[in-house]
């Protein structure tokens, strides 16, 4: 497995779920305001680990999503493919693997 947190940015890499709260109050817009609790950092199958190291049960999708659990490997080699072509595109359009 690659080593996910090199992608963080470097104050968070080793940052605790405290530290991903200070940094979201610091950077993001307040126009989303869920309740954060947890700063999920990586997940395998249904469930998920947060910053310390605890692994939970993930029970939750998303906002207009499915779930799909993680990191399975059809669904990655689906995505990475997916990537390849197109990203997002709005519903506004036709898109050939929605019809």
């Amino acid at each position: 497995m690659a080593d996910v947190k090199s992608h963080y940015p470097p104050n968070l890499r080793r940052g605790s779920d405290a530290a991903w709260a200070k940094a979201e109050k610091a950077f993001f817009t307040p126009n989303y305001n869920p309740q954060r609790r947890l700063a999920i950092v990586r997940g395998r199958g249904s469930y998920v680990w947060d910053a310390n190291g605890r692994r939970y049960l993930d029970f939750v999708a998303g906002i207009s999503v499915n779930s799909l659990g993680h990191c399975h490997p059809r669904i990655t080699r689906a995505i990475r493919a997916q990537a390849a072509t197109l990203v997002h595109a709005s519903n506004l359009y036709y898109i050939p693997m929605q019809i």
